[in-house]
Protein backbone atom coordinates (compact mmCIF):
# COMPACT_ATOMS: atom_id res chain seq x y z
CA UNK A 1 0.00 0.00 0.00
CA UNK A 2 1.53 3.58 -0.51
CA UNK A 3 2.71 5.20 2.26
CA UNK A 4 -0.51 6.25 4.69
CA UNK A 5 -3.26 4.52 2.64
CA UNK A 6 -5.41 2.61 4.78
CA UNK A 7 -6.73 -0.94 2.53
CA UNK A 8 -10.01 0.04 1.03
CA UNK A 9 -11.85 -2.87 1.62
CA UNK A 10 -15.07 -2.32 3.08
CA UNK A 11 -14.99 1.36 2.87
CA UNK A 12 -17.38 3.26 0.90
CA UNK A 13 -16.93 5.31 -2.49
CA UNK A 14 -16.57 8.67 -0.61
CA UNK A 15 -13.77 7.16 2.12
CA UNK A 16 -11.66 5.55 -0.68
CA UNK A 17 -11.59 8.88 -2.15
CA UNK A 18 -10.60 10.45 1.20
CA UNK A 19 -8.18 7.65 1.79
CA UNK A 20 -6.28 8.16 -2.05
CA UNK A 21 -6.45 11.90 -2.14
CA UNK A 22 -3.18 13.20 -2.42
CA UNK A 23 -1.50 9.48 -2.78
CA UNK A 24 -1.81 8.99 -6.54
CA UNK A 25 0.33 11.25 -8.85
CA UNK A 26 1.40 11.30 -12.50
CA UNK A 27 4.59 13.01 -14.11
CA UNK A 28 4.31 14.97 -17.19
CA UNK A 29 5.36 12.64 -20.01
CA UNK A 30 6.48 14.74 -23.25
CA UNK A 31 8.10 12.25 -25.25
CA UNK A 32 4.67 10.72 -25.82
CA UNK A 33 2.72 12.12 -28.94
CA UNK A 34 -0.46 13.97 -27.59
CA UNK A 35 -1.82 11.66 -30.84
CA UNK A 36 -1.39 8.18 -28.55
CA UNK A 37 -4.56 6.49 -26.91
CA UNK A 38 -3.67 6.37 -23.28
CA UNK A 39 -5.46 3.24 -21.65
CA UNK A 40 -5.85 3.01 -17.84
CA UNK A 41 -5.49 -0.86 -16.08
CA UNK A 42 -7.09 -1.31 -13.23
CA UNK A 43 -6.92 -5.41 -11.18
CA UNK A 44 -10.15 -4.50 -9.48
CA UNK A 45 -12.51 -2.50 -10.04
CA UNK A 46 -15.30 -1.86 -6.60
CA UNK A 47 -16.36 1.31 -7.09
CA UNK A 48 -14.25 2.86 -9.48
CA UNK A 49 -12.47 5.57 -6.97
CA UNK A 50 -9.37 4.40 -7.97
CA UNK A 51 -9.40 4.46 -11.84
CA UNK A 52 -11.36 8.12 -11.32
CA UNK A 53 -8.44 9.40 -8.88
CA UNK A 54 -6.12 7.78 -11.17
CA UNK A 55 -7.71 9.63 -14.29
CA UNK A 56 -7.70 13.14 -12.53
CA UNK A 57 -4.25 12.19 -11.68
CA UNK A 58 -3.50 12.11 -15.04
CA UNK A 59 -5.43 14.76 -16.26
CA UNK A 60 -3.29 17.38 -14.43
CA UNK A 61 -0.39 16.85 -16.24
CA UNK A 62 -1.84 16.68 -19.61
CA UNK A 63 -2.55 13.25 -20.14
CA UNK A 64 -6.24 12.08 -21.98
CA UNK A 65 -7.15 8.50 -20.91
CA UNK A 66 -8.68 6.98 -23.19
CA UNK A 67 -10.12 3.78 -21.33
CA UNK A 68 -10.29 1.52 -18.74
CA UNK A 69 -9.51 -2.22 -19.04
CA UNK A 70 -10.29 -4.10 -15.56
CA UNK A 71 -9.43 -7.44 -14.93
CA UNK A 72 -12.04 -8.05 -12.28
CA UNK A 73 -15.09 -5.98 -11.03
CA UNK A 74 -16.86 -6.86 -7.74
Amino acid sequence: LWWGVRDSAGLSAQRRCQNLRGRITAVPMPHIPTYAQVVLVDDVLTTGTTAAVSIHALSRVGTHVDGVLVSCAT
